[in-house]
């Protein structure tokens, strides 16, 4: 978890640079040329571009978590977060601490080098090598559904041949700001189940607040539109930042 919060945090600085002067580009444009709104097509250009960088982000994370994992994992860590999702996983770790929880059982009687806790140390070997292999093979999936998006993020580039010129800038300016503010949104929401896993006694003191009583997992996200959530939200960083230095 600390890796992925400095992971988000390290992307939102930059994104945060890169949002500013998009939406500097886009007003001072605006002022030069009184061009306000976007054409059907150009529009449809600009939902798409952020419709992909929203699922490109998404991979990214889910990338970044499974290698925060698997790093983890060789030095045989125990926080299954980052992979709980994939599927057959969970069966995986139900496995893992049922066969450590034999092994526990038989040092009570035995010696680590009995042939009984050598069976079992070789069967945790081998779930453990099942979990890294399905995680290595989740990154390869990832790798390819990216690839997919660069593909169609090339052909909706492509479209932009049959937006008039006099529109042509409009749009892409158009496209470059919302697609760095949806990613900014969107990253910023990932960084509270970051910020619950590393600061839990933070959350603890939240749990009387709606927004804040679910314990929050990588799939769940905050309404960041709604101003009270979002000064909740901020509420909540400040407290980390006390407690726990987050």
């Amino acid at each position: 978890a600390n890796s992925m919060l400095a992971f988000i945090d390290q992307q939102l600085a930059s994104l945060g640079i890169r949002l500013d002067e998009s939406e500097q580009a886009l007003h001072e444009f605006r002022i030069k040329t009184g061009l306000q709104r976007l054409s059907s097509e150009g529009q449809s250009l600009v939902d798409t571009a952020v419709d992909l960088e929203n699922k490109r982000a998404e991979l990214n994370l889910r990338l970044e978590r499974i290698d925060a994992f698997l790093n983890e994992f060789k030095w045989k860590g125990d926080n299954f977060t980052g992979v709980s999702e994939l599927p057959g996983v969970d069966e995986y770790i139900n496995q893992l601490f049922t066969l450590r929880a034999s092994r526990t059982d038989l040092l009570r009687r035995y010696t680590a080098a009995h042939p009984e806790v050598i069976e079992v140390d070789e069967q945790i070997n081998q779930v453990r090598g099942k979990i890294y292999s399905t995680a290595d093979l989740a990154k390869s999936r990832i790798a390819q559904q990216l690839a997919d998006i660069d593909v169609s993020v090339g052909k909706s580039t492509q479209r932009l041949a049959q937006v008039p010129e006099e529109e042509l800038e409009l749009v892409r300016l158009t496209r470059a700001n919302e697609v760095n503010a949806q990613l900014y949104s969107y990253l910023l929401q990932q960084r509270y189940p970051q910020m619950v896993w590393l600061c839990p006694d933070c959350n603890k003191q939240y749990s009387g607040i709606p927004e804040f009583h679910v314990v929050y997992t990588f799939e769940n996200t905050l309404n960041l539109e709604n101003p009270a959530v979002f000064v909740q939200f901020l509420l909540f960083e400040m407290l980390a930042q006390r407690l726990c230095g987050i």
